[in-house]
């Protein structure tokens, strides 16, 4: 009773010469060789499809994930794939496609695809697959080939078509695997986990590999499958309901938005603020697609207003419902950059542009606030005067705002707090129109998130130079660890120095420079003469032999270079585009002031000073800025770069005035022509920096990378805790949108294992900026694979429950703890991070008193990592190396100041007598993140006694590592396999100490088998 897949010798027409087809087979672990090209398949689970292009030198693109693509490429070659069919609408399992070269598939004009369509659906419907009654086989299939985009589902339906033709027999819809009455499946965990099998004495029981919510908050319902797709869908469509938001007698009541399937929120509506300005204010309920459950809907409130036209203005909200309201607020602290502030009931200590606020209520509910930048003009938070304020402004004083607008603030209230910031981002980008953003989870994730990278910022600064990053290169190449992502910051362009002179109290020299030409600078050229000269700033030569180019494919070559990225501000460079050099003057640049609004000068006075205020920018006008970008981008991508990093965004808002347009107006029409050259040549390869304006972040349409704080400061000593601080809380709305970068850090610096560690459980990209001969080599190495690859987690890392309200830099008692998860199993970063904060009215970080840099005791449970299922989990401690198993209970431990710890907290699998659960490489920080499944069977031989086989499916490493596993019995017999191009069984060494089990890996194993015989219950 399996559901198998089918693939023919016509499907080579299609997608191009096979190398060989795998099929996932979810459910057992069942390989069979066939020869390809004679209709027969290969059967094998998704996480060998991953060990075997591993252990070829495939690079992943996306490790394969149910329901997701995943691809791989060589280095410097014709990059092969594997390419997911999905086939899951029908139960069927996931096909998967290695081809040596793009499809050369003939072009099928619109006629012949339907054509197609229909007579795959008469196949279908005839015998081969019996399909729910009426089901179309366009929507049953959905077939992702991610370097194809022309290949349409009816195209899918042509394969189909094919291999019926060929008389290839595909095994009809199997019955769905029954769940366990004690197993409940979460829909938030079947998106990102791998589902694992655990299978007794012949029962098959599909179990979830981190668990699944259960309890009050997060109860999930046991749809029927027996009948299946179509039962259970309509199964969970009777937990739906209608919500409701009422605006009346001053006051706005909202019912809680109740995820599909889950929660037992009550039905009626709960009061959320008291003191509405309800004559100005219109409030709506509004859904959009759940970002992270394709087909399920979320809901949230949306209030539009009127108001006596005006540049600006405000309107009270009134204040949160109930006595002890708390909230988290992320406010802009500068132009670029957001920063959370913790408070309780006293709605006047909201700071002013704060742009996100997440409140938890007395009645256990959590209510996600998002004011909205759209069409001309940008809403922002505030208190004052005992209310919520949100205020609306154009950012043009000469440009009003019409006497009725709408969808100014997005609201979403839920029992877990997450889901109420997810409906709350989700329904707001269905509201920014034209196009408005994205959420990060509808946007494919770049290759380089998951590489290994070195920034040459904090290394030379404005100093970069060819030999520089040569003799980078070479040092980490010196201590066996090499990075395959290089990204060139600020110091490669082309600039001139304007002749302003800024004010001597501020040392922003850089801001006096304008970009003179889209090349690189005269240190890169052929002759390389200025190399030596790597402190010119502007080495402006109008005419020099570019070797940009040569110097980029020479890096790629020498040191296995697999992506680099190179700076570029938004406006061209920090002063913008020169209005003088003639290899700039078809863009039109002109130099403008800014027009800051009264807000953003009140949260950071210091702005007035700017040299950007005192000598302008020179600025593009919005409707030749996509000309530069395309000319700027082009020339990159014929160097060989493969993305960018695009810097000092929140600076173009203000610029919108001097061209009669409002700020949000401004940046919009910059970020679409950004974006589009962004896709045209880099293949949307960006991050974003200096951001934070909410005008910015809802333009993020296709952009998957976002800086979420200010900058590493190495030299700063007060600013690491507050950086740890900033990027936790700041995901929890940034991360929403994209992916969240974190920025770089020295790993030679005093406290570089706790920036390493955040970065570690915030599931971001990895990258370092070392000076060339300053590297801590073994920590590094606790970050990286063999191959160059990081085990980055699957979600953005943002704080748990218990600290999301916690001043955990200030109220000298809480641990900062941040939650994420794996393949398998969940992830809790500890930080002891009190002692030092950003001061707004001083504008830099300062320290606390010294009673705050103390020890600190906290507790940790699977609950921490939103595993509410109540079954047992093994949690271990990569800082103490032990391990304990535990179900909802805490255990308490400390911390020093400044100090950090990391667990892995695994299931654990129970098969006869034998306990086990697989922890991950043991000297690394997050090992659990290479394992990928498990599977356990026991046999009963006629004597009565009872053999049990576990086998853990795990990331092959290039080296010999240690692997810890917590099991209730030794082994009788251990050994590693490696599945690859090679196939072949090593014997695997392993040691025992009370509970903790650790096997020696050999090169390339990516699976570890374990036998227990002759076992008695």
């Amino acid at each position: 009773r399996t559901a198998l897949a089918f693939v023919a010798a016509p499907l080579r027409d299609v997608v191009g010469d096979l190398l060989e087809v795998v099929v996932h087979h979810g459910d057992r672990n069942v390989r069979r060789a066939l020869p390809v090209g004679q209709g027969n398949v290969r059967i094998a689970p998704a996480s060998v499809v991953l060990s075997e292009a591993r252990a070829a030198r495939l690079q992943p693109h996306h490790r394969p994930v149910v329901g997701r693509e995943a691809s791989f490429g060589l280095h410097g070659q014709a990059a092969p794939r594997v390419t997911c069919l999905r086939l899951g609408a029908l139960g069927m399992a996931d096909v998967v496609v290695t081809r040596a070269r793009a499809a050369t598939s003939p072009t099928l004009d619109a006629a012949q695809l339907a054509e197609e369509d229909e007579e795959a659906n008469q196949v279908c419907n005839e015998s081969l697959l019996a399909p729910p009654p009426g089901a179309r086989l366009r929507h049953a299939f959905a077939f992702v080939l991610p370097c194809v985009n022309a290949l349409s589902q009816s195209r899918a339906a042509r394969v189909l078509c094919s291999a019926a033709r060929a008389g290839v027999r595909s095994a009809r819809r199997g019955a769905e695997c029954f769940v366990s009455n004690q197993t409940f499946l979460s829909p938030s965990f079947a998106t990102h986990a791998q589902t694992n099998v655990c299978r007794q004495n012949g029962t098959q029981m599909e179990r979830n590999g981190r668990g699944a919510p259960r309890g009050r908050r997060c109860r999930a319902a046991a749809a029927d499958t027996s009948q299946g797709p179509r039962r259970a869908k309509a199964a969970s469509g009777r937990m739906q309901r209608t919500r409701t938001c009422t605006l009346e007698r001053d006051a706005l009541r909202v019912s809680p938005v109740k995820q599909h399937g889950l929660g037992s929120a009550s039905e009626s509506a709960v009061a959320l603020l008291d003191g509405v300005c309800t004559q100005r204010l219109r409030a709506q309920v509004v859904e959009s697609e759940d970002p992270d459950h394709e087909g399920r809907k979320v809901e949230a409130t949306m209030l539009s207003a009127s108001s006596p036209p005006s540049h600006a203005c405000e309107l009270p909200l009134g204040k949160l419902a109930g006595s002890k309201t708390k909230f988290m607020a992320l406010s802009r602290v500068k132009l670029w950059w957001l920063a959370p502030f913790v408070g309780e009931s006293k709605v006047d200590d909201v700071p002013i542009e704060t742009q996100f606020l997440l409140a938890e209520g007395p009645s256990g509910l959590y209510a996600a606030f998002l004011p909205i930048a759209r069409a001309n003009f940008r809403a922002s938070l505030l208190g004052r005067e005992g209310s919520m304020h949100v205020r609306v402004d154009t950012g043009n004083a000469k440009q009003s705002l019409s006497s009725d607008w709408s969808s100014v603030l997005c609201i979403a209230v839920a029992e877990d707090p997450y889901l109420a910031v997810r409906a709350a981002v989700a329904c707001a980008g269905d509201a920014c129109k034209a196009p408005g953003f994205q959420t990060r989870a509808r946007k494919p994730e770049p290759r380089c998130v998951d590489l290994f990278g070195w920034c040459t910022w904090d290394a030379f600064y404005h100093d970069v130079s060819p030999s520089g990053i040569h003799s980078g290169l070479e040092s980490f190449k010196s201590g066996g660890v090499l990075p395959k992502w290089l990204i060139i910051d600020d110091g490669w362009q082309t600039v001139q120095q304007t002749n302003t002179i800024p004010l001597p109290s501020v040392p922003s020299e850089h801001f006096l420079y304008r970009l003179a030409s889209v090349k690189a600078n005269c240190k890169f050229s052929d002759s390389g003469s200025s190399d030596g000269n790597a402190s010119s700033r502007s080495c402006f030569v109008e005419d020099w032999n570019d070797g940009f180019e040569a110097f980029i494919g020479g890096v790629k070559e020498s040191f296995g270079i697999e992506s680099v990225f190179c700076w570029h501000s938004i406006c061209g460079y920090w002063g913008g585009v020169s209005d003088t050099s003639a290899s700039t003057e078809k863009y039109h640049s002109k130099v403008t002031k800014w027009d800051l609004a009264e807000s953003i000068v009140h949260a950071q006075p210091s702005l007035s000073i700017d040299p950007l205020s005192q000598n302008g920018v020179g600025v593009i006008p919005p409707d030749q800025i996509s000309l530069f970008y395309d000319d700027l981008h082009a020339y990159l991508a014929a160097c060989g770069v493969s993305g960018v990093k695009v810097d000092v965004q929140s600076c173009v808002g203000p610029l919108g005035p001097s061209f009669g347009i409002s700020s949000t107006e401004m940046t919009r029409a910059y970020h679409r022509a950004l974006e589009a050259s962004i896709e045209k040549y880099f293949d949307s390869n960006c991050i974003s920096c200096m951001c934070h304006s909410s005008e910015n972040l809802m333009s993020l349409h296709r952009t998957p990378i976002c800086r979420v704080s200010d900058d590493f400061y190495p030299e700063e000593d007060a600013s690491h805790g507050a950086h740890v601080m900033s990027v936790a809380y700041n995901s929890v709305f940034l991360g929403e949108l994209a992916i969240p970068d974190y920025d770089m850090f020295w790993s030679s610096h005093e406290h570089g294992a706790l920036h390493a560690a955040c970065r570690v459980v915030g599931g971001c990209p990895i990258y370092v900026s070392d000076i060339p001969g300053k590297h801590n080599f073994q920590l590094l190495r606790s970050l990286i694979l063999s191959d160059g690859f990081i085990l980055r987690a699957k979600l953005p890392g943002r704080p748990t429950r218990d600290c999301l309200f916690k001043n955990v830099i200030g109220d000298g008692e809480t641990v900062l703890k941040i939650w994420n998860w794996n393949e398998m199993g969940g992830l809790l970063g500890c930080f002891n991070v009190q002692g030092a904060e950003w001061s707004r009215s001083k504008e830099k970080f300062v320290e606390r008193s010294g009673s705050a840099q103390k020890e600190l005791t906290y507790s940790v449970s699977p609950r921490d990592a939103e595993l509410f299922d109540g079954s047992k989990f093994a949690m271990y401690s990569y800082r103490k190396k032990q391990v304990w198993v535990v179900a909802e209970e805490s255990m308490k431990f400390s911390l020093e100041w400044m100090d950090f710890d990391i667990y892995w907290i695994m299931p654990l699998f129970e098969c006869s007598c034998i306990s086990l659960a697989p922890l991950g490489l043991d000297d690394m920080m997050n090992g659990a993140g290479a394992v990928t499944s498990v599977t356990t069977n026991a046999t009963t031989e006629s004597d009565g006694k009872t053999t049990v086989t576990a086998v853990v499916q795990i990331l092959p490493s290039l080296h010999e590592r240690w692997f810890s596993l917590y099991c209730n019995a030794s082994p009788t017999q251990c050994y590693t396999t490696c599945e690859g191009t090679f196939p072949r069984q090593m014997p695997a060494s392993h040691e025992r100490d009370g509970n903790l089990c650790k096997v020696l890996l050999a090169p390339e194993a990516d699976r570890v088998v374990l036998h227990w015989r002759s076992l008695t219950d």
